[in-house]
């Protein structure tokens, strides 16, 4: 798997503010033209949950599951002097961001099954991603994606849709990297994505091969070690002012390459598999 640093990219328009109980994105317009969701830090300290993202964006890459395309994004001088960003605190305290590429026409997984039904599960184009993204989620502790918010959206592809997941901040439970501990796996069942609509349907197609379980796990540890491989390109890649200190890498380095931590992990997965209904 080749990765590449994120490109750099100034925007010259903030076109409007997503309200969340979050990070509050902003749709932005860059240069070259293309629209971008911008996600600034809450404040000085928010610095780690970005970082988060960037990280997140690589390792999904790596596992080959879809996501929105991410760049780092900077203000122009115009929007740097202009009464928006005065007013805005996020959006002063830092000179880069992270981006990830706006979606037209893409639908918020939880409106598309406000009222579910076969006939629309049918319409999933990589509705066995679902099962890729519940064990991701897992083995990078995402405390956020969880059925009643599924932090999923779904991208008009010919006749069909395609799952991409996004918001990754409150990836790694949360925690600064030095307080990792590759030791325990701190993800509540519960929570997981595979016990949304959507994810019981991916569970109950997977099972229809009996060897499903077996391939399941050779793809988790090849991603593992596909990830082992790139982990230094992976912090090389970072942007400058959310590069990882040598401790923070090495902590994050021992937590997703633990051994035992990554066997809990898989665990944890195949209970949840065979538990959801």
């Amino acid at each position: 798997m080749m990765l590449k640093p994120f490109d750099l990219k100034t925007v010259t328009l903030i076109a409007k503010q997503y309200p969340t109980n979050g990070h509050s994105p902003f749709l932005v317009l860059t240069e070259d033209f293309e629209r971008y969701v911008l996600k600034p830090p809450l404040n000085s300290i928010d610095k780690t949950a970005i970082v988060r993202e960037f990280i997140c964006n690589q390792l999904l890459s790596i596992w080959q599951i879809k996501t929105p395309q991410a760049a780092s994004l900077c203000l122009s001088d115009d929007l740097l002097t202009s009464d928006f960003v005065k007013r805005n605190k996020s959006l002063q305290q830092n000179s880069t961001f992270f981006g990830s590429l706006y979606e037209p026409n893409s639908i918020d997984l939880q409106i598309f099954f406000g009222a579910s039904s076969k006939v629309s599960q049918r319409k999933i184009a990589n509705i066995a991603d679902l099962l890729d993204i519940a064990l991701f989620d897992i083995w990078v502790e995402n405390e956020d994606r969880k059925p009643t918010n599924n932090n999923i959206i779904l991208k008009p592809v010919n006749r069909s849709f395609q799952v991409l997941p996004i918001d990754n901040a409150l990836t790694f439970s949360s925690m600064s990297f030095e307080s990792l501990n590759p030791d325990y796996v701190s993800f509540s069942d519960n929570d997981s994505i595979l016990y949304s609509p959507l994810g019981l349907s991916a569970i109950r197609l997977a099972k229809k091969n009996r060897n499903w379980v077996q391939l399941a796990q050779e793809r988790f540890y090849l991603c593992i070690l596909d990830t082992e491989r790139n982990f230094q390109q992976i912090c090389d890649y970072l942007p400058t002012n959310y590069s990882l200190s040598s401790q923070e890498a090495a902590s994050l380095k021992s937590f997703l390459f633990n051994p035992k931590r990554n066997k809990k992990v898989f665990e944890q997965f195949k209970y949840i598999v065979s538990t959801a209904k």
